[in-house]
């Protein structure tokens, strides 16, 4: 009997249709299930191998090691297993050698709708699906719906020759309160040259924006303004918006009543014509983009201090014709990214474009962690969702190009191109990007050629960089036990086999997947039942690894522990318990659960308990409070005393009675009581006036506890 798995797009229709015909007896076609594997027919198609990895587990496995076989061997002298690996995230892989194929989805241009007119920034509103672009000669900010980005929708818009005038860049929050009122979504927009004009619209969905608000930032400059912001700890929202003069400044403003915009501050900038200004560290630092240029370099301002920024330093000591611009920031990982560009006006063949990432962990002193050459000027964005792409436009001084770069830059400190579109109808300054990888697409906005496109982008691993080879085999049957060289996390697999001189390519998607899970996997509870001397200690076995497991628990006063309870005999999801004794009162006990099986022995994470005491005491009396003849007055840093006081004390036994409480002034005893409540009337005078107050509390067995206070008395 032969089988013939069926995957959409891998086997054409009259090629399955000849297999129907000469393989009637049975056909599966494979619906997966648990099985995550990607099936192909046992071929060699057109002379070439197809091989593809598969094994037949669930895609979350628990076992240290997994049988994978080939499908599609037959012919083969040998077939190369390869795996990629990501410890929590899919869309992190490791090595990762991604490369993007890129196909148009759907375009806009000026002659489609007169508003992308010179279209400058825009905003994705991933919630809603909804794409904002400022039509800088238009004076209109649109709304796209790009819910389906084959099929691009322009939903609703606000033109304004006033406040939009020159409109040049958008931020977007969506259902924004503040003061008890919702005011829902609200751009944030910035433009203008006479004047500038920071204004705040309403953008609810299926509804016209609403202008609420407008703050005028003066007048002069290029029409051009660039607009950061960000939430501080009291929820108001601060923003910082450019004026793109010379000479440059920054208006900090509170947006958080966006009918009511109120100036904070005011600063000019150390250099002219300032471009993107960024908060981070949660607002106390704004770095402050150069126009590109000779010698130019991004400033740092401190703004913890919203009503009087501080100029710190500039970024970086840069030299001549080289400048810097900031585009992105990654919070998460204190990385930032950058376009480092040098340029002689003399010599227009001069110029050379870097790629540049930092970590900035040190705020002020940002360390400079990988680079990459590119052709651009330095107008680009990423990947907003997982940081692992950078769109860049290919621009080369005076030369027109038509092209978008694609730049992986998943790992820092080896970027590298991954991957062009070039369009000679939609392309030529494709200066805005945003990529939404997680959705297989990116939306480009181009101001010289008035247009609006999507494009598709598909990850493609067909590359040995994408790789990790594991092992080959070298004949029937194909198989591997493969032990999950980077222990726990998601694994991707593909095959790569050769017949004589023919080799197959790596393939654009992984063959399958699988979430390893560790094979024994158990879990340090609560103790519980805590005395002085005793404490019952909880586990759970999550996973046995398909057999039962000897479980016990390792517990001591340092983390190396040094003690361990008697093995018990568990499987899968069952608890477990364990009561140990001998323990010391009033002592930090470390403790863990411990799980083996014939193949391997896993900890669960380290807990600690402190036993009790036998004797608990607490001093009620005197508290931090100033006493006046045994009366309290009120609160005060410390216990100050004047005339006489009753002091008494709370004692208690776990075990027994307390048989007294003695009472100390200094190493002197100078009452014992023996009923309770326990107290002893001070009234003789002390000198000098700071005394250590002490009592001691005994109970039947013996055992005692003592507590102590610095106290001040006068008379």
């Amino acid at each position: 009997m032969t089988r013939i798995f069926l995957r959409q797009g891998r086997i054409p229709l009259n090629l399955f249709i000849v297999l129907l015909m000469t393989f009637p007896p049975t056909i599966l076609v494979n619906s997966t299930n648990s099985l995550q594997e990607i099936q192909q027919s046992d071929l060699i198609k057109d002379g070439r191998l197809d091989t593809r990895a598969v094994y037949y587990e669930s895609y979350e496995f628990y076992n240290d090691s997994l049988n994978v076989s080939v499908l599609g061997a037959d012919g083969a002298d040998n077939v190369t297993l390869y795996y990629r690996y990501s410890a929590n995230n899919l869309s992190h892989w490791y090595p990762g050698g991604d490369y993007l194929d890129t196909t148009l989805s759907d375009a806009k241009t000026i002659q489609d709708d007169g508003q992308l007119d010179y279209p400058q920034r825009l905003w994705f509103d991933e919630k809603n699906q909804r794409m904002f672009i400022a039509g800088l000669n238009s004076n209109t900010l649109m709304i796209w719906d790009v819910s389906e980005q084959w099929n691009l929708v322009k939903e609703t818009y606000l033109t304004d020759t006033v406040y939009l005038w020159r409109v040049h860049d958008v931020k977007v929050i969506d259902n924004w309160s503040y003061g008890g009122v919702n005011y829902g979504n609200i751009a944030l927009v910035g433009g203008g040259a006479g004047p500038f004009y920071f204004s705040t619209i309403r953008c609810n969905l299926s509804e016209t924006p609403v202008r609420l608000d407008s703050y005028n930032m003066g007048s002069g400059g290029v029409y051009f303004s660039y607009l950061d912001y960000f939430i501080n700890s009291s929820g108001h929202l601060i923003v910082a918006a450019t004026k793109m003069s010379n000479p440059g400044s920054v208006t900090i403003l509170d947006a958080s009543d966006p009918t009511n915009i109120v100036s904070i501050s005011q600063f000019t900038t150390m250099n002219p014509f300032p471009w993107n200004p960024f908060f981070y560290e949660n607002g106390v630092y704004l770095v402050v983009d150069p126009n590109t240029g000779t010698n130019n370099t991004p400033e740092i301002w401190d703004v913890s201090n919203l009503a009087s920024p501080v100029y710190v330093k500039p970024l970086f000591n840069m030299g001549d014709h080289y400048s810097e611009v900031l585009h992105c920031f990654d919070p998460e990982n204190h990385t930032v990214y950058a376009a480092r560009t040098y340029y002689d006006p003399a010599d227009p063949n001069s110029e050379v474009c870097t790629l540049v990432a930092y970590n900035y962990s040190d705020p002020l002193n940002w360390v400079e962690i990988g680079s990459v050459n590119i052709t651009s000027n330095g107008e680009w964005q990423l990947d907003f969702y997982t940081w692992d792409w950078a769109a860049i436009r290919h621009y080369k001084y005076g030369v027109t190009t038509h092209q978008v770069d694609f730049y992986n830059i998943k790992d820092p400190k080896n970027m590298y191109l991954a991957g062009v579109y070039q369009d000679s109808y939609l392309i030529e300054s494709p200066h805005m990007q945003w990529l939404d990888i997680p959705h297989n697409r990116g939306f480009f906005l181009d101001y010289t050629k008035y247009s609006f496109f999507a494009l598709n982008l598909t990850v493609n691993l067909s590359h040995i960089s994408s790789w990790y080879q594991y092992e080959m085999d070298t004949g029937s049957p194909w198989g591997w036990t493969f032990t999950f060289p980077n222990g726990t996390g998601y694994y991707q697999f593909c095959t790569r086999g050769w017949a004589g001189t023919d080799h197959e390519d790596f393939p654009p998607v992984a063959d399958c997947s699988i979430h390893k899970h560790e094979s024994v996997d158990v879990v340090t509870g609560d103790a519980s039942s805590i005395s002085p001397t005793e404490a019952t200690l909880h586990g759970l076995l999550v996973h046995d690894g398909g057999e039962p497991c000897r479980v016990y628990f390792e517990y001591g006063t340092t983390m190396s522990y040094g003690n361990s309870t008697a093995n018990q005999t568990k499987t899968a999801g069952e608890n477990f318990s364990e009561t140990v004794t001998g323990l010391l009162p009033e002592t930090l006990y470390h403790y863990r659960a411990v799980a083996s099986n014939s193949q391997t022995t896993r900890y669960g994470s380290d807990r600690n308990f402190s036993t009790n005491l036998y004797v608990n005491l607490t001093i009620e009396k005197p508290q931090k409070a100033i006493y006046f003849f045994n009366q309290r007055l009120f609160s005060f840093p410390v216990p100050l005393i004047i005339g006489r006081i009753e002091v008494v004390a709370k004692a208690t036994s776990v075990n027994s009675s307390i048989v007294r409480v003695e009472f100390y002034v200094g190493t002197t005893l100078e009452a014992t009581d023996t009923t309770t409540p326990f107290s002893w009337m001070w009234t003789q005078p002390m000198f000098p006036l700071k005394k250590t107050l002490a009592v001691k509390a005994y109970d039947v067995a013996g055992h005692f506890t003592s507590k102590s206070l610095i106290v001040y008395k006068i008379f």
